[in-house]
Parts: C-alpha cells; structure tokens; sequence
C-alpha cells in the first residue's frame, strides 16, 4: 500500500513528477550535443518556441473543457452561493491530485495536481524559462552575469533549496496549528499563505544561491546525491575508479 502511494495514488506520486526528471535529462544531453556541434542557438529557439506552444496549448483545452463541462458540473454538485468559488477553485493550485476522478477534471492544467495538460503547461514553461535564460546568459556581459551568480547557483541546487522550502512549510504548518481555528480565509497569518511568504521564500532561495557562489561550491544535497550515484556506479563497474567510462 505505501509503495502503491508513492508511486501512483498518493499525493506528488512519482508516476506523475519522474517526467520532469526526465525532460529534464532529455534537455541537458541535448544542451550537450548542441554546444559541442556549435548548434546551441538553433537549439535555444526551438526549445523557446516548442515550450511556448505546450503551454498556451496546455492552458487552452484546459479552459475549453472547463468551459464546456468543468464548471457545469461542479457547479451542480455544490450549493449556488458556492458557485462563485469554481473559477478560483480550478485556478489555484492543488495538493497533488485531479480535484476530482471524473474525465473532465483529468482534462484541466490545474496546477500541481498531475494531470496530462498540467505537466505539459509545466514542462513548457520550463523549456520556455531555460531557454530564454540560457540565451540571456550568452548575449550578457561578464559583469552582469556575475550580478545575476546567485540565481544560477541557485538554480543549480534545487534539491537543497526544495527541501529547505519544503521544511519551511512543514514548520509554518505546525505554527498554524498551534494558532488556534481560523474562521476566514483573511484570518490567515501573512506567514503561512500569500505574496509575503512566497517572498520570504523566494528571498531564501537566493540566499543559499549567494552562499553557494561565494563558497563556490554545489548544493550539499546534489553532492551527496552525485557521490552516492557515483559511488553505485562504480560499484556496479559502469564507472572505474578513474573516472573513465570503460568502451567495452
């Protein structure tokens, strides 16, 4: 059963999220293999250009079928004075999962709930985003690449700087709960839900980017991950201890 949720049912199944590792493997070999042929900015525009039609193409069937079948039927399943929260019910982001197991909410881009249109409105942005900085990173002078090193150090160390944000919500969280019951959604502390927390985190984020640019050094979570990979690696002899790959 646990292992059932971890990989299909539960909440962030890894069924749903190992497509963003994969795409993301996907882009960096081709990165690659662009820069060694000289190809890169040929590459830069097509991923641009593939990632901007995923996302309005993700975001326009979504609200088609919301439109024509969506709203309609959640609308018929709630209370009329309830009706007006549909649009920002299927707008903000969920916990996970489809907000409902029916065709059409399977159908929608709602964030963070797994669904098809939802990772494929993800991985355009993220082609989109990638894309436009990589291009940025080429046209910049040195000096400005050197202002903007604490947001590619940071974006560089992203299982350190989830977890951190990832336990800072765990601990914003327990704090809720010791708050006592909140009757309105105006009831709830700036620091657990809003632009100012997002801020906070965001802010954080690039702390540990400054931290790691100036100590020039990688994230200690993709460290441990690496030399645990690598350590498996050798172990398994794909890779010998001297660091070459064996062409057998």
């Amino acid at each position: 059963m646990a292992l059932r949720a971890v990989f299909v049912t539960g909440t962030y199944p890894v069924i749903t999220w190992i497509v963003y590792v994969l795409v993301g493997m996907a882009v960096a070999k081709l990165l690659i293999g662009a820069r060694r042929n000289a190809a890169e900015p040929r590459l830069l525009a097509w991923m641009a250009g593939v990632g901007a039609l995923l996302a309005v193409l993700a975001v326009s069937v979504s609200a088609l079928v919301d439109g024509l079948f969506g709203r309609a039927a959640v609308v018929a399943t709630m209370p009329v004075e309830a009706a007006e929260a549909i649009d920002g019910l299927v707008g903000s982001p969920g916990f996970g999962a489809p907000l409902s197991p029916e065709w059409w909410a399977l159908a929608l881009q709602t964030p963070h709930t797994g669904t098809t249109l939802d990772i494929l409105r993800g991985v355009g942005i993220a082609l989109f985003v990638i894309a436009s900085m990589l291009f940025l990173a080429g046209v910049l002078p040195k000096a400005a690449l050197r202002v903007l090193e604490p947001i590619r150090a940071a974006g560089a160390a992203p299982l350190t700087v989830y977890t951190l944000h990832v336990l800072a919500a765990a601990a914003a969280t327990v704090a809720l709960a010791s708050v006592g019951q909140i009757d309105a959604p105006a009831d709830i502390p700036w620091w657990y839900l809003g632009p100012g927390i997002l801020g906070v985190h965001i802010l954080g984020a690039l702390v540990v980017g400054a931290i790691l640019a100036a100590l020039q050094r990688r994230g200690p979570l993709e460290a441990l991950v690496s030399s645990i990979s690598g350590a498996v690696a050798r172990r398994l002899g794909a890779v010998p201890t001297g660091g070459r790959r064996r062409r057998d």
